[in-house]
């Protein structure tokens, strides 16, 4: 005698071995790939050293060619003795009185009328470039002028 399954289950599955679903989802633990992860986070966070950024040096220029100071309006940004103070603008390469940078075009105008139609920036190292930009921007507002900035020739040993 042969047994039959019969057509309608009972729900008793007792003794009797079922096929799993092909298509059902599969649980992965991914628990390990964190704690991997995380242990190296922690290695190149311990591992790396957190420095300023170095100074560049900028490479001194192939192709420039000089532009003679007599002919030239010059305005000069230094930095002052103390640290947490602002830039402070001269008039000149050789200005002893302060200025602001809404004097800049006035003495850059007074420049063109006398035919000084180049105007040089010189900035000490340390200014930001922000600020020199600031100036270079109150002296671009007069017509008819080259603008240059001046750079320090660096010593050859």
């Amino acid at each position: 005698m042969s047994r039959r399954s019969p057509l309608f289950d009972d729900g008793d599955d007792e003794g009797r071995f079922r096929r799993r679903n092909s298509n059902s989802e599969m649980d992965l633990d991914i628990t390990p790939m964190i704690d991997v992860t995380f242990l190296l986070l922690i290695f190149f966070m311990v591992a790396s050293t957190m420095q300023p950024t170095a100074e560049n040096d900028i490479p001194p220029a192939k192709h420039g060619v000089g532009i003679e100071t007599e002919h030239s309006t010059i305005i000069s940004i230094r930095l002052p003795d103390a640290d947490d103070s602002a830039p402070i603008i001269y008039l000149g390469e050789a200005g002893t009185e302060p200025a602001d940078v809404n004097e800049i075009a006035d003495y850059v105008r007074r420049g063109v009328d006398k035919g000084r139609l180049r105007v040089i920036i010189k900035a000490d190292r340390g200014v930001q470039h922000g600020f020199v930009q600031r100036a270079a921007r109150a002296a671009n507002t007069v017509d008819g002028i080259r603008f240059f900035i001046g750079v320090q020739d660096k010593n050859r040993q």
